[in-house]
């Protein structure tokens, strides 16, 4: 989709049957992450949240173009190996669609 990508800074909080993790800062110095297209990997640590319930992803509206249209999140445990897959199909932007810069994601079952 046109315009897709992100300039904006990114985080995400993942919420889990244990607990809540504090928010984790996505970025990679290596190379220019969230680009329209494009897949990208990060680690993030944190204590046992136990199973996910729901992650919020969000980002500062920083940047040239800080509008961003997510498909969706994958969250893997590198501990047991569970995936959780997160739909979204929808813009974190505050000029498009519902104008919302951050989203509260559930996984499908």
């Amino acid at each position: 989709m046109r315009g897709a990508g992100t300039d904006a800074n990114v985080s995400v909080t993942l919420y889990g049957d244990l607990g809540v993790s504090e928010r984790q800062p996505l970025s990679d110095a290596r190379r220019k992450s969230f680009e329209r297209g494009q897949t990208d990997t990060f680690e993030v640590e944190d204590h046992d949240i136990g199973s996910l319930t729901k992650l919020r992803l969000e980002h500062d509206g920083s940047g040239v173009r800080p509008g961003w249209f997510l498909e969706s999140v994958s969250v893997t445990s590198e501990e047991t190996g569970q995936v959780w897959a997160f739909p979204c199909s929808q813009w974190l932007d505050a000029t498009k669609g519902d104008g919302e810069i951050s989203r509260e994601l559930y996984p499908v079952v």
